[in-house]
């Protein structure tokens, strides 16, 4: 995940868009028709200039994450990163960067996201808090159906950056931002009907659940 000030706000302003993304069973590994299809999605919304849908992957999102008068939950969104979603986001950052994806390069990035779901923490520091606020976040884990639970495979943490915020009344105030993205690897067999749970721990040590259902996601 990219963490610059301006393509956070780009991916920031769709966070709550909960159409024009397309949904459906999870395909896992991506056959090559849909690995054009998401190819297409992605770089398709970075050469129209618009910012980058995340659609029904949105898991959670802040009914006003631009704000954080009250001292509101840190968390802004949290994103579910199936293969077809991570491929589309690939090709859109890529097309940013002028920068080539399809073809063989495209199916290898692809080849590695099957049977990968990923789930992407959007976050700002509380107040008083410096960049190590990520850090604070603990582990992940998900739990299927039976009770079965899985550690996330790897965690990934962006280096934050500052960013503004609105505070009381019509004050600007600064925290830090980043993104934290939990991956696991899930059996097969788990997909794409099986109900789960994601649960994380943030900065102060407080549980997080989310159950969902796989099937509403392509």
């Amino acid at each position: 995940m990219l963490c610059k000030p301006a393509f956070a706000a780009l991916i920031a302003v769709t966070l709550g868009v909960l159409a024009a993304s397309p949904s459906g069973a999870i395909e896992t590994p991506l056959a090559l028709p849909s690995i054009a299809e998401a190819v297409t999605a992605g770089s398709g919304m970075a050469q129209r200039g618009e910012g980058y849908t995340f659609g029904p992957y949105v898991l959670f999102s802040s009914d006003d994450s631009m704000s954080v008068a009250g001292e509101k939950d840190p968390i802004e969104a949290i994103i579910v990163g199936t293969p077809y979603e991570r491929l589309r986001f690939e090709a859109y950052v890529l097309a940013h960067q002028r920068k080539p994806f399809g073809g063989a390069v495209a199916a290898n990035f692809a080849s590695g996201q099957a049977g990968i779901i990923e789930f992407v923490l959007f976050l700002h520091g509380r107040s008083g808090q410096g960049r190590e606020f990520i850090s604070l976040y603990g582990n992940a884990t998900v739990t299927d159906a039976s009770g079965k639970q899985y550690a996330a495979e790897q965690t990934v943490r962006t280096t934050p950056v500052n960013d503004a915020y609105l505070g009381i009344g019509s004050s600007i105030v600064t925290r830090w931002l980043g993104q934290i993205t939990y991956r696991f690897r899930l059996d097969p067999s788990l997909l794409p009907q099986s109900q789960l749970t994601f649960a994380f721990t943030d900065d102060r040590g407080t549980e997080h659940r989310y159950p969902l259902a796989l099937a509403k996601f392509r």
